[in-house]
């Protein structure tokens, strides 16, 4: 099995992600909230796999966000994809500058991966609010 990460491009990949969420109903933010900055994962015969963003702020800290994988690939190719997308864009935060990255997930089985990618679990009851101004 091989996993290929390509540089996100929002005009090409967002349609993907926007249809993978779908499938799993989970919506996606709105296009100019989706940070230009991520990677999407491909197979070796390039099934578009994996994908997600990092969102940079004005402190040393980036986010892991829109995490998100094709539901007809292989769980094995979504496992894969999904470490080398969060360790590719946790190295994007060090090169940036950042101190730490973060990520949320109500997917329970995320928790002990990020684990053993060396994140530490801060507050697991917490909800999510946002407020379109």
């Amino acid at each position: 099995m091989q996993i290929t990460l390509t540089t996100f491009n929002k005009e090409d990949h967002l349609p993907i992600m926007a249809m993978w969420s779908a499938k799993r109903s989970r919506p996606l933010m709105d296009a100019d909230l989706i940070p230009n900055h991520g990677w999407i994962a491909y197979n070796e015969t390039k099934m578009p796999v994996g994908a997600a963003t990092l969102l940079r702020i004005d402190t040393p800290y980036a986010i892991i966000n829109n995490l998100v994988t094709n539901p007809d690939a292989p769980g094995q190719e979504r496992e894969a994809a999904i470490n080398m997308i969060i360790e590719a864009l946790a190295n994007d935060a060090k090169e940036f500058g950042c101190k730490i990255v973060g990520y949320g997930t109500n997917v329970a089985k995320m928790v002990p991966r990020c684990e053993n990618l060396g994140f530490t679990v801060y507050d697991s009851n917490i909800t999510v609010l946002g407020r379109k101004l």
